[in-house]
C-alpha cells in the first residue's frame, strides 16, 4: 500500500463564487484540513480525506463532490452499472427491485448489477488472511476514508493494511471476466458505479496501490436517484391516468 502523498486526487470541491466563509465547514472537519482564506474555504489536499463531513454542513451549498458526467460516454456494447444495496433503500416500498433497475436502464446501461455480489468473496479472503503467518493486527481497506485517515495521519501503519481490492474493484473484475468470456472484447465493456461516498469517487479515481480502477465512471448516488424516481413517478402517473380513462364509459 502506498505511504503518505504528496497530494491525492479529490472528489470534494469549494465553488468559491457561493461560498461565504462561515466556517461550519472547517469545524467539523476531522483532519484540520479546512481553512478560511480570503472570505472563502480552501481545502489543504495533502490532509483531507473525503469523508464528506463538510459537504453535510454546508449552509448554501457551496461544497460539492465532482462526479463523472455518465451521459457524455462513448457507446459500448455493454454498459454495466454497479450499485450498492443501499441505492435501492431509498426509494419508497412500493417500487420493487425489479422496478428500480428497469428504469436505471432507460438511463443507457445494458446490465444492472449489486456490488455486495464480491462480498462473500472479500469476508473469506480477510478471513484466510487474518489466520496465516501474517503479523497481526491487521487493517481492512474496505472504508476508503480510513485508509487515506491513515496515510495522511498515520502512515506508519500503511504496512498493516490487507492487500485486497475494493469491493466494487473486485465485482467489476469479476464481470469484466464474465463478459470476456462472452466474447466481447474489453474495450467493448464500460463499467459504472454509483456511491454515496465521495472518498469512494477518489478511491476510483485514484485507488491505493494500484495504478488504475477497474471501473471507467464513478457516480455520485443523488444523480442516479433524481433521475431514476423522477421515471418511476412519472411512470406511476401514467399508469393511473390510463387506468382513469378506461374506466369511463
Amino acid at each position: 500500500m502506498d505511504k503518505q502523498k504528496n497530494s491525492f486526487y479529490h472528489a470534494i470541491k469549494v465553488n468559491t463564487d457561493v461560498c461565504i466563509g462561515c466556517s461550519h465547514c472547517m469545524k467539523v472537519c476531522p483532519t484540520q484540513a479546512i481553512r478560511i482564506s480570503g472570505g472563502h474555504a480552501r481545502i489543504n489536499k495533502n490532509r483531507c480525506i473525503d469523508c464528506g463531513e463538510c459537504y453535510r454542513v454546508c449552509p448554501v451549498n457551496a461544497i460539492y463532490v465532482d462526479q463523472d458526467d455518465f451521459k457524455k460516454r462513448p457507446e459500448k456494447k455493454v454498459k454495466v452499472l454497479l450499485v450498492p444495496s443501499v441505492f435501492i433503500g431509498q426509494f419508497p416500498e412500493i417500487y420493487t427491485k425489479d422496478q428500480i433497475f428497469e428504469t436505471v436502464k432507460k438511463q443507457g446501461f445494458t446490465h444492472v448489477f449489486e456490488v455486495e455480489q464480491a462480498v462473500d468473496a472479500i469476508i473469506e479472503f480477510y478471513k484466510n488472511y487474518s489466520e496465516s503467518d501474517n503479523k497481526m493486527p491487521v487493517i481492512s481497506t474496505y472504508c476508503p476514508a480510513i485508509v487515506r485517515l491513515i496515510q495522511v495521519a498515520y502512515p506508519s501503519l500503511c504496512d498493516k493494511f490487507i492487500p485486497v481490492k475494493a469491493p466494487h474493484d473486485v465485482t467489476a473484475l469479476y464481470f469484466r471476466e464474465y463478459f470476456k468470456k462472452q466474447g466481447i472484447d474489453r474495450e467493448d465493456t464500460e463499467i459504472f458505479y454509483i456511491t454515496p461516498c465521495a472518498a469512494k469517487i477518489a478511491s476510483v479515481k485514484e485507488p491505493v496501490g494500484e495504478d488504475s480502477s477497474e471501473i471507467d465512471v464513478v457516480i455520485n448516488m443523488n444523480t442516479l436517484f433524481n433521475l431514476v424516481y423522477s421515471d418511476l413517478v412519472n411512470d406511476s402517473e401514467g399508469e393511473c391516468n390510463s387506468n382513469i380513462v378506461s374506466m369511463n364509459p
